[in-house]
């Protein structure tokens, strides 16, 4: 999977994380799972970042340790 040779990219340059960022929108629920599956966890959360059809999102910042 590509994410697995960018991970390993961060590791050769000396990175400590890697950040992606994503959304609580039930559209990003499968991207949400898959960084998890690849080892991401959650770090951190801007709530109602936007609003869809009048409802407030979360931006979802996730993070993996080298």
């Amino acid at each position: 999977q590509l994410v697995h040779v960018v991970v390993e990219q961060v590791r050769r340059f000396g990175a400590r994380k890697l950040y992606v960022e994503t959304s609580s929108l039930p559209s990003f629920a499968d991207a949400v799972r898959f960084y998890q599956r690849v080892g991401f966890v959650e770090e951190g959360r801007l709530r109602d970042y936007m609003i869809v059809d009048g409802v407030a999102h979360d931006a979802l910042a996730m993070a993996r340790r080298k």
